[in-house]
């Protein structure tokens, strides 16, 4: 008997999801609708210099947009409320820390 189970994320932090997650992007949507066909994201694969000197994109702007969002709320989240981690974002936020 095969049984299968759908991934569910595990959320420790209610209110940060809350405040996080705005909009609901479903991980299929970087797949389904890509920015440009097959052969543009073959050329942007294959020649990443000349596509970053013709400011080509893979993903569309709205995506790029939650993702970035998404961090940048987290980071602030994690700033107010002095939460530490250590993790990836923790990371990200120390080097952030220097720079500034």
């Amino acid at each position: 008997m095969f049984l299968f189970f759908k991934r569910t994320p595990v959320v420790t932090d209610l209110d940060l999801i809350q405040q996080v997650l705005i909009k609901d992007i479903h991980p299929s949507m970087i797949f389904e609708e890509p920015r440009h066909s097959a052969l543009f994201q073959n050329f942007i694969v294959t020649n990443s210099k000349l596509a970053k000197k013709l400011r080509m994109k893979i993903l569309r702007d709205d995506l790029t947009d939650f993702f970035l969002s998404a961090v940048k709320n987290t980071v602030d989240y994690r700033l107010k409320n002095c939460i530490e981690r250590n993790d990836f974002m923790d990371q990200l936020i120390e080097l952030r820390m220097e720079f500034i």
